[in-house]
């Protein structure tokens, strides 16, 4: 745990930013697999999920890399 509140406030923001991130991603998916539609659109559309979550992959290892430099700061490794 983070001794600085304001450092500790900030990492529980992006531990709920990032389930968000996982949750709202599910809840597309699971939408997006209940579409009744043509093979070549359901192919288009699973084409978009994938790169949907590329980019959802980066934006969780960016917010875990931004948390894991909270905690240096807050051990007053980094500055």
């Amino acid at each position: 745990m983070l001794k600085n509140k304001k450092l500790r406030d900030l990492n529980d923001y992006l531990d709920r930013l990032s389930s968000s991130y996982i949750s709202d991603y599910g809840t597309l998916k699971d939408l997006v697999d209940s579409i009744a539609t043509a093979d070549s659109n359901k192919a288009h559309l699973d084409w978009c999920l994938v790169h949907l979550h590329t980019d959802m992959v980066s934006i969780h290892k960016t917010i875990k890399n931004v948390q894991s430099r909270l905690r240096e700061i807050d051990a007053g490794t980094k500055v």
